[in-house]
């Protein structure tokens, strides 16, 4: 399908830094093409709700329900 690799576009990781064309986590927005966890991952949530859960199988239950509602503006949330 004429897909080329990586390298022709943007270099080998020798080629980028002999140009000095490393990463720099600043610089990295989010959006399109990045990575970004989703509401409701473990990921996503503070440590503190985190260990709450993990310590109360009810307030578990409850935060995975939160992530199964579907709102609309005409409609109730369901879980």
């Amino acid at each position: 399908a004429g897909f080329k690799r990586d390298e022709v576009y943007i270099g080998t990781a020798e080629e980028r830094a002999a140009k000095n064309m490393e990463d720099h986590d600043e610089n990295l927005k989010l959006g399109l093409g990045h990575m970004v966890a989703l509401p409701f991952s473990l990921d996503a949530l503070p440590d503190a709700l985190e260990k709450l859960m993990m310590a109360d199988p009810a307030v578990m239950e409850y935060v995975r329900s939160l992530s199964n509602l579907q709102v609309n503006k005409d409609e109730k949330p369901t879980a």
